[in-house]
C-alpha cells in the first residue's frame, strides 16, 4: 500500500488556532518563523509514534473485547487453548475490530505521554495559551477518530470508528495456527500496523547538523554522568532534557551499525543517493564503529580523501543525516519529516535538493518539509511543470524520466497570522505549481524599499 490518504485537523496546538492538513506524497509547510510549522510536524510524529506502538493500546480493553466476542460465538474456557487456522482467526479478528470501535480502545493516555515526551513539556503547555482544550481529528481510509485534551485532564475520545475490511487488508495474519487467547495481542498489533498516519515516520530536526557533529560527545557525557545518578535516594540529579524528536534522532545515530541486520544498506534508494552523493555532497558519508566505541564515527569521503565529519562544511554536516538515513534507515511508504532541507545551502544546491525530494517521492517515500526557501519552491514548481511534458523533453532539459511531480501529489500549507494566532491555510496546487505569494510579498517590499533608498541616495 502506497498511501493511506489521511487528514489531520487540530485546534489549539501551540501557536496554531486551527487548521487541517491533508497529507500527500509531498507535503509542504510554509510560513514565518514561530508560526507553528515545527509544532505541527512534531505533533504528526507524536501521533504516529503512539498509534504505531502496539503497547500503546489499553490491553484490558482489548481483553474485554476478546471475552465479549468469544462469549457471543460460544467459545468455552476449555477451548481457549485450541489451535485455529489463520483464516478462521481472521474472521474472529474482524468481529473483534467491529467491537474495538468502542472509544475506550483509543490510546489517549499513551498519546498524551508521547506528546509530552516529544515536546518536553506538560500537555497544558502544549495547548494554545489562548485556549483550554486541544481538539484533534483524523480521517483516513482505515479509521476516523476525534478527541479533545484539556488542561485539567478532562480528556474525551469523541469518535473512534474503524473500517475492519480495509484494516485487515493492511495487516494480514501470516498463515499458520493460533490460540484464542492471543487475540488481544493480535488486535493491538493489527491496530498499530494500520492506524498510524504512515506505516513508519522519521524526523530530521533543524538542529541535525550540530547534533551529528556532537553525537559522540553526547554519548560520552551520558556515560560519564550515569555513575552519579542515585539508585535509591532523594537526591536529585538534574540532566538537561531533549525533545523527543531530538532524542530519537540521537538514538538512531548512536545505534547505526553495518553489523546489525536492521541497518543493512538499502539498495532501493540508490538513485536518490546517487544524486545526493554525486551532485550535492560531491562525496559520501561513511561510518566506522570501533569495538569498544560508544558510538560510530562519521566521515566524509571524497575521492581518496576521508575527512572526519566534524571538520567538514556546514552543508556536509547538514545533509549527512539524510545520506545516512537513505543508506541505512528509511523504508518504503515511510514518512520522512525534514525541517528546512535548504538550511546552509547555496541556491544551486537548493535546486538540487528539490530534485532529490522529487526522487524520494518517486521512490515510494512520503515527505513532509518545513521551508522558508523561495528557491526550493520555485524548483518544485518546475518539477510540477515537468509532469506536463514528455519523457523525452525531460531528458532534453537535463532531467531523468522520473523527475516530475503530479499536482495531486503535492500538498502545500501556509501558516498565516490572523489576530495573535496562526491559521493553517491550504494552498491550491495547480498544473502551474505552488502559489508563491508569501515570498513575492517580501520580495516586493524589499524591491520597493531599495527603490526609495536608491532615489534618496542619488537624486535627492
Amino acid at each position: 500500500m502506497r498511501f493511506r490518504s489521511p487528514s489531520l485537523r487540530v485546534e489549539g496546538l501551540g501557536p496554531i488556532r486551527s487548521g487541517e492538513v491533508r497529507f500527500k506524497p509531498l507535503t509542504i509547510f510554509i510560513g514565518p518563523n514561530n508560526s507553528g510549522k515545527s509544532y505541527m510536524a512534531m505533533f504528526v510524529q507524536a501521533l504516529n509514534n503512539t498509534l504505531g506502538n502496539p503497547h500503546s493500546y489499553p490491553f484490558e480493553v482489548l481483553d474485554r473485547v476478546r471475552e465479549k466476542v468469544l462469549s457471543e460465538i460460544r467459545i468455552t474456557a476449555t477451548s481457549w487453548q485450541r489451535r485455529v487456522a489463520s483464516d478462521k482467526l481472521q474472521q474472529l479478528l474482524k468481529r473483534a475490530l467491529q467491537e474495538a470501535s468502542m472509544k475506550e480502545a483509543f490510546p489517549i493516555d499513551s498519546l498524551i505521554r508521547e506528546i509530552e515526551r516529544t515536546f518536553t513539556a506538560r500537555i497544558s503547555d502544549v495547548i494554545n495559551y489562548g485556549a483550554d482544550v486541544l481538539n484533534i481529528s483524523v480521517k483516513s481510509d482505515v479509521a476516523n477518530y476525534s478527541l479533545s485534551i484539556t488542561r485539567d485532564g478532562d480528556n474525551n475520545v469523541k469518535e473512534f470508528s474503524l473500517s475492519p475490511d480495509r484494516l485487515l487488508k493492511i495487516a494480514r495474519l501470516p498463515r499458520g495456527y493460533y490460540t484464542w487467547e492471543i487475540l488481544p495481542h493480535i488486535l493491538s498489533d493489527t491496530l498499530s500496523s494500520a492506524l498510524p498516519l504512515f506505516p513508519r515516520s522519521f524526523f530530521l530536526p533543524a538542529a541535525r547538523s550540530g547534533i551529528l557533529q556532537a553525537h559522540r560527545a553526547i554519548a560520552s557525557a551520558i556515560v560519564s554522568i550515569s555513575p552519579r545518578i542515585p539508585v535509591a535516594t532523594e537526591e536529585i540529579v538534574r540532566i538537561p532534557r531533549l525533545t523527543g524528536v531530538v532524542a530519537d534522532f540521537i538514538n538512531i545515530l548512536l545505534t547505526i551499525s553495518e553489523q546489525e541486520p536492521r541497518y543493512i544498506i538499502r539498495e532501493e534508494f540508490s538513485s536518490q543517493r546517487k544524486l545526493l552523493e554525486g551532485l550535492i555532497l560531491e562525496g559520501e558519508v561513511e561510518l566506522r564503529r570501533e569495538a569498544e566505541a560508544l558510538a560510530p564515527e562519521f566521515f566524509y569521503k571524497v575521492g581518496d580523501r576521508t575527512i572526519p565529519l566534524v571538520r567538514t562544511s556546514s552543508m556536509i554536516s547538514e545533509l549527512a543525516p539524510l545520506d545516512l538515513y537513505l543508506k541505512y534507515v528509511l523504508v518504503k511508504d515511510s514518512l520522512v519529516i525534514i525541517e528546512e532541507p535548504e538550511a546552509h545551502l547555496h541556491p544551486h544546491k537548493q535546486k538540487l535538493i528539490a530534485r532529490l525530494l522529487v526522487k524520494m517521492v518517486r521512490g515510494g517515500l512520503n515527505v513532509l518539509i518545513t521551508t522558508h526557501s523561495d528557491f526550493l519552491l520555485a524548483q518544485l514548481n518546475n518539477h510540477i511543470l515537468l509532469s506536463k511534458v514528455s519523457k523525452e523533453e525531460r531528458k532534453v532539459e537535463g532531467y531523468d524520466e522520473e523527475d516530475y511531480l503530479n499536482p495531486e501529489e503535492v500538498g502545500a500549507y501556509l501558516f498565516e497570522k490572523i489576530d495573535n494566532w496562526y491559521e493553517i491555510k491550504e494552498l491550491t496546487v495547480s498544473e502551474g505549481g505552488i502559489p508563491e505569494e508569501e515570498f513575492v510579498r517580501v520580495a516586493e517590499t524589499i524591491g520597493n524599499e531599495q527603490a526609495r533608498i536608491h532615489y534618496k541616495a542619488f537624486y535627492v
